[in-house]
């Protein structure tokens, strides 16, 4: 999400079945740094990034009415966070930059419409990380990212699992880390594959 120098927000969002991108403009969704995960409901959750010099709540896009909302009641304000998509029309937001600038260790999960902040954090206080889930596993990955704030960013080759099961964040052995620091690339899923 892009905020142009003359003020106009508009949200690109692509119609797979017309095959083109249509513009979603909303106060809501106004926002540099944010990320968007669709859920297993078909809503779009939009969390994190800043509008002008403030950090901004998240908000849910619901495409079939073109209605966005605010989330309510406590939600991370951060920019830069990492966000995927869980089962049963959850997310994970961790990581981000909080409002001075820094990195920070926070996880939240989203579900039955509100945030909740977990007990445990990451093992590295880290932004502009990417993330992936294993359902079967009740797992999530948390890779890459930038430890440092914002100049000069240090980018980190450390890959952190989330077990849901037993509400912990372990930094995975160095066998686990990534070949080479990165930040703000992408992390997916690869069905199949245990």
């Amino acid at each position: 999400f892009d905020l142009p120098a003359d003020g106009t927000v508009s949200v690109p969002l692509f119609l797979g079945v017309a095959g083109a991108f249509s513009a979603v403009p909303h106060a809501l969704l106004e926002r540099v740094g944010g990320a968007a995960v669709t859920l297993s409901d078909g809503r779009v959750l939009v969390v994190g990034g800043k509008s002008g010099t403030a950090l901004v709540g998240p908000a849910l896009y619901e495409h079939a009415t073109g209605a966005v909302t605010a989330v309510v009641g406590p939600a991370p304000l951060l920019s830069s966070p990492a966000v995927v998509a869980l089962d049963s029309g959850r997310a994970l937001v961790a990581g981000g930059y909080d409002a001075s600038g820094q990195p920070t260790d926070e996880v939240w999960l989203y579900g039955g419409g509100a945030f909740s902040k977990q007990s445990f954090v990451l093992p590295i206080k880290v932004a502009a990380a990417q993330a992936a889930f294993f359902p079967g596993k009740k797992r999530a990955l948390v890779v890459g990212g930038f430890t440092g704030a914002a100049s000069p960013r240090t980018a980190t080759a450390s890959v952190a699992v989330l077990s849901f099961e037993q509400a912990t964040a372990t930094l995975e052995a160095p066998a686990g880390a990534l070949l080479q620091p990165r930040a703000e690339a992408t992390a997916t899923l690869l069905t199949g594959i245990t």
